[in-house]
């Protein structure tokens, strides 16, 4: 059945779900202020905490708690209340009621009832950190809270992971270490955000992976938003680059030149005969000896390499300076690969750390009066 609600044309009680500050006052609407003084009585998660809102902004209303844990008998309260021409308001500790907050069930029971349901919008812990985390908002997926319960928040973890869509989830102080230590786990190349006491004095937010943020996080207190960045085809790139790489350097190491993932028609013969003798090339024996008078002397020796340990890949930018307010932003694929390279009398462990360039874009900012015109009669500089 098509229920149809036109809120402000009727005159009778409604049901008000109000947003408010999510930890600073100056945040609180005008809207949201003059809603709450002329409604009769306010239903409030805290009532200790909504007191000093409403005191803050010199309300004073009767108020009756409304928490997850009575949502559901007290719902039928606040539903009579309205059928007896009584107008009232939802709020929530911090940010809109329903989102991880109680309030859904009120708004259910109202429509069904035919009560009209009136929004009044505030802020959000989950949107703001959004903005702020400078993560792709196209397609999002919000989780709220995951479950506190390691072995079931792991296994949310593990259906997660997956989603094409940026990720958005709540976390307790008592639990990031937990969590974050999950996700390094899970997804270990993976650049996520983390937002914490959002529009207070100590707002912060940190990027990178999660073994980086769980670096500094005994650091962390206060209210935690996390953002995960949009995994699925990152993850499949990071995937196929690093399959590569290890295929290559497998099969240069055990000379199986037929494996090669890499256009053949580039290397000449010499090289063909190398790699399929698992060399890579050969160096003057007093190379080895480290002398500079004996660099180039002696017989040719054969080095070969051997892959040691996973090669590990990920993402990371690089932002200059380009020209005149414009600035070079450049996506990097970072690849690490520890491997060992074997002469006939010695051996080597060597570290290779990559940044590899894969795409490019210049950002464009407004050009100054005075770079276009000289110090015109708009450029606030002078003689």
């Amino acid at each position: 059945m098509l229920v149809r609600q036109k809120t402000y044309e009727e005159n009778n009680a409604k049901l008000y779900m109000v947003g408010v500050p999510i930890g600073n006052y100056d945040d609180m609407s005008y809207r949201a202020v003059e809603t709450l003084k002329n409604v009769d009585i306010i239903f409030c998660e805290d009532t200790r905490v909504t007191l000093k809102l409403l005191t803050y902004f010199n309300i004073s209303k009767p108020l009756k708690s409304y928490h997850t844990f009575n949502e559901n008998e007290i719902t039928d309260i606040l539903i009579n209340y309205i059928e007896e021409g009584k107008n009232v308001a939802v709020v929530s500790d911090a940010g809109m009621p329903i989102i991880s907050d109680p309030g859904y069930v009120a708004v259910f029971e109202a429509i069904k009832r035919s009560i009209d349901v009136v929004v009044i919008p505030g802020p959000s812990a989950f949107v703001s950190a959004l903005v702020g985390s400078g993560i792709s908002s196209r397609k999002i997926y919000f989780v709220g809270f995951l479950n506190s319960n390691d072995n079931k928040r792991k296994k949310e973890l593990e259906k997660l992971k997956d989603l094409e869509e940026t990720l958005i989830m709540y976390e307790s102080p008592h639990r990031i270490r937990e969590t974050l230590e999950m996700i390094s786990e899970l997804m270990p190349t993976r650049n996520i955000c983390l937002a914490r006491e959002l529009t207070k004095k100590y707002e912060e937010y940190l990027h990178g992976t999660a073994s980086e943020i769980l670096e500094v996080i005994d650091e962390i207190k206060g209210e935690i938003v996390l953002i995960d960045f949009n995994s699925k085809n990152t993850s499949k790139i990071l995937s196929t680059i690093t399959s590569l790489i290890e295929l290559n350097l497998r099969a240069i190491e055990e000379g199986k030149i037929d494996m090669l993932e890499l256009p053949l028609n580039s290397l000449d013969a010499y090289d063909m005969d190398l790699l399929d003798k698992g060399i890579i090339t050969y160096i003057p024996f007093g190379m080895v000896t480290g002398s500079s008078l004996l660099y180039n002397l002696g017989p040719k020796i054969p080095v070969k390499l051997s892959l040691v340990g996973d090669v590990v890949t990920g993402f990371s930018t690089d932002v200059t300076e380009y020209g005149i307010n414009n600035a070079l932003i450049k996506l990097m694929i970072d690849v690490k690969v520890d491997t060992r390279v074997i002469l006939p009398i010695i051996s080597e462990e060597i570290n290779i750390d990559a940044s590899i360039p894969i795409a490019m874009k210049v950002v464009q900012g407004k050009i100054p009066d005075y770079y276009m015109n000289g110090f015109s009669s708009k450029s606030n500089i002078s003689n």
